[in-house]
């Protein structure tokens, strides 16, 4: 028969491999056992990071779009009040305690008919899977529908799933049905709205029915209470925000790009080892007692502890947010 990719068992059977001695095929299982537990340590630990960042990052907004902490001084405001709703606590004194719908207009997407989806041309059309795109996958080459029109920089919410919420990045382009637009008041900053929203459309999320796909809707959205600073401070919030939100991402793409290069050697390292390459007979004669990588300090490193790991992530936030 044919395999899945495409080679009989024929082909497979009559491939020609590399086989050493029984005892030094178990001398190459032993190292590339004790190899691969310890790159898998190397990738979990720099994986935990990854999540440690991206929770640091959540608790930076949370304290600065509910007034825990003043984004000027790194210190608590003066004064606080107490704000009458569960998730914002108190507030500082100066905020007002609104409903969503007193700073933004909630915009509906629109059922639009895929019969006029197209690859190419057309206005693009958002639809969920574009939420964190810069582009759509797909146009629309019918009738334009003018209210349903999202511009750059305008903050989007996927009403199915996650209530996931972000700013759409990309051009002037039509919203799909099952989504909705924030169109900010000209006392509010978008993007302070988008950040401030984030929190509540977790909540909802959490509150809501895991058994089946969950279900936002426009009266919920608009029923979201947030504590709103004035104008001026929103936009001293925003640029606080979305530096720390760059410095970040910065970390955590590099550290994905590391885990990328653990995989990559590991790869290597077993082609190596198994092709004759590497002669691992020695290092794996010294298992358990010595390290099985030493000889290569410059790709091995030391697995921090959890505790490390966290004082990581506070020192990369801390960074962030100065």
């Amino acid at each position: 028969g044919v395999t899945r990719y495409g080679l009989s068992q024929n082909a497979i059977r009559s491939m020609r491999v590399p086989l050493p001695p029984l005892s030094e095929q178990g001398a190459i299982a032993r190292f590339l056992d004790a190899a691969d537990r310890r790159i898998r340590r190397y990738i979990r630990a720099k994986e935990r990071l990854i999540e440690l960042l991206q929770e640091r990052k959540r608790a930076l907004i949370h304290e600065a779009v509910t007034g825990r902490t003043d984004v000027s001084t790194g210190q608590p405001y003066p004064a606080y009040k107490d704000s009458g709703v569960q998730w914002l606590g108190k507030v500082p004194k100066h905020w007002s305690v609104v409903r969503l719908s007193v700073v933004s207009e909630v915009i509906n997407g629109f059922p639009f008919d895929s019969q006029y989806f197209v690859q190419e041309g057309g206005t693009p059309l958002i639809r969920i899977r574009d939420l964190h795109s810069e582009q759509t996958e797909v146009g629309f080459s019918g009738p334009i529908i003018e209210e349903a029109l999202v511009r750059t920089g305008e903050v989007i919410i996927g009403m199915d799933g996650e209530f996931n919420v972000t700013r759409w990045r990309g051009p002037t382009a039509l919203l799909n049905q099952r989504m909705c637009c924030l169109r900010s008041k000209p006392s509010t900053n978008a993007a302070f709205v988008g950040y401030a929203v984030a929190q509540p459309l977790t909540d909802i999320g959490h509150l809501s029915d895991s058994t089946t796909v969950k279900h936002l809707s426009s009266g919920q959205v608009q029923r979201i209470q947030l504590a709103v600073p004035p104008l001026l401070e929103q936009s001293a919030i925003v640029r606080f925000l979305e530096a720390a939100d760059r410095r970040i991402r910065r970390h955590i793409s590099a550290t994905k790009r590391q885990i990328a290069l653990l995989k990559e050697y590991r790869t290597r390292l077993i082609a190596d080892v198994v092709t004759g390459k590497l002669d691992v007979r020695e290092a794996a004669a010294r298992l358990p007692g010595t390290d099985p990588l030493s000889a290569d300090r410059n790709r091995a490193e030391t697995i921090p502890p959890e505790s490390n790991l966290h004082s990581t992530a506070d020192e990369i936030a801390k960074e962030a947010s100065a």
